[in-house]
């Protein structure tokens, strides 16, 4: 795969530059089912839609060049539970969703998964989406593009041990640059201990966060990536990398990023070890019913030795 390619040669990010390339290729639904539908709102929300596609699909987040059928594929879906037409503000949850092709395969795999409960921005319709590289400019602008480079980095880091640096330390620009917005999920200290702030700061904190990407690495490129040529060694990768996972969870059980990755993660897995060897398979049961027991019952039935 290009990517792989590009990053085995050390040119992972290495220029944010203006160069015309897309990295993302998103598809984007804006719902509101407890909105009643005028003619107004509906158009407004379509046009929403569509601005939030283009803003995402056809800026250059990086400066590297790739390829049409290279774009990584990924979802937002903005349900709107709140919306005041003469201000054009809206609040509500952003569902945003990442996927990763798997090696040798003609499948992908899930790589990003998170609901963000605490949107609020201002949208009037027809109304450019801007957004200034180190400056807090709107709401909407800086969460988009938080979650640009955060499925971005996520997608560097399943590739190559921490290659999605660069993409991380653009997200905790746009934190530190949005702190005086006004809305709940940019700050420390706040409610809601998972949100925006919380992850990229897990993301990059020197230990957990180190711990966390590593895993990716390695439940992908050691796991998953192996699995056309060897079904066996790929699935002992992928339990490698929970075991790493659980280091984690000792760290801080309440890890934002355990959340995560156990949302995107717990059908994958199970579905993967279901046939396994009783052994592989007792390990991981147990280590899933640990760090996410919430599905402890369907790990203990889907993966019964």
């Amino acid at each position: 795969m290009r990517r792989i390619l590009i990053f085995a040669l050390g040119c992972i990010m290495a220029s944010f530059s203006s160069l015309k390339a897309q990295e993302l290729y998103s598809t984007v639904s804006v719902i509101s089912p407890t909105i009643q539908q005028t003619p107004t709102i509906k158009s407004a929300f379509k046009t929403l839609e569509t601005s939030v596609r283009e803003f995402i699909n056809t800026k250059s987040w990086t400066g590297e060049s790739y390829q049409p059928s290279e774009r990584i594929e990924c979802q937002f879906l903005i349900t709107v539970n709140s919306y005041d037409p003469t201000t054009g503000t809206l609040g509500g949850t952003m569902q945003i969703s990442s996927n990763r092709p798997v090696y040798g395969s003609s499948y992908s795999v899930g790589l990003l998964n998170i609901l963000d409960k605490d949107i609020s921005f201002k949208y009037i319709e027809f109304q450019q989406i801007e957004y200034v590289e180190g400056t807090y400019v709107s709401d909407l602008s800086s969460i988009l593009a938080y979650y640009a480079y955060l499925i971005i980095g996520m997608d560097y880091d399943s590739y190559v041990e921490y290659g999605g640096t660069p993409a991380y330390n653009k997200v905790l620009s746009i934190v530190n640059s949005a702190q005086s917005s006004t809305i709940t999920g940019w700050k420390a200290g706040e409610k809601n201990d998972k949100n925006r702030y919380a992850i990229i700061s897990e993301l990059t904190d020197e230990q957990r966060g180190k711990i966390y990407r590593k895993v990716i690495y390695t439940y992908h490129r050691q796991g998953f990536d192996l699995m056309s040529d060897d079904v066996d060694k790929g699935r002992e990768g992928i339990a490698r990398s929970l075991e790493a996972l659980d280091e984690l969870y000792k760290a801080n059980p309440f890890s934002p990023m355990l959340q995560t990755f156990f949302l995107c993660k717990k059908e994958e897995i199970m579905t993967t070890f279901g046939q396994s060897a009783t052994s592989l398979k007792t390990k991981v049961s147990g280590l899933c019913q640990e760090m996410d027991p919430g599905n402890s019952s369907k790990y203990a039935e889907r993966l019964r030795p």
